[in-house]
């Protein structure tokens, strides 16, 4: 994960750095922006890699396979899903 501001102003310092050679001042300007162009978002979006919705059902299944092998006595490596209804 990767809050958006830090991608924001990253790729304007960048750009900033690459069209004028003088960088004083480019990570306070893309800071500036960065700000402007999140207000609406209250300052705080996050970005995700586009895997997320595959990898957080599988992350819970397992998390919950451990859950249930650790507490229910009788649960096992062959039925240890019919206890995690």
């Amino acid at each position: 994960m990767v809050n958006a501001k830090t991608i924001i102003r990253e790729t304007l310092n960048t750009l900033s750095t690459l069209i004028n050679s003088d960088a004083s001042g480019n990570q306070k300007l893309g800071e500036e922006i960065a700000k402007k162009l999140l207000a609406a978002f209250e300052g705080e979006l996050i970005v995700t890699p586009k895997e997320i919705d595959h990898l957080l059902p599988l992350s819970a299944k397992i998390i919950a396979a451990a859950i249930a092998l650790a507490v229910h006595p009788g649960a096992n490596k062959e039925n240890y899903n019919l206890y995690m209804q």
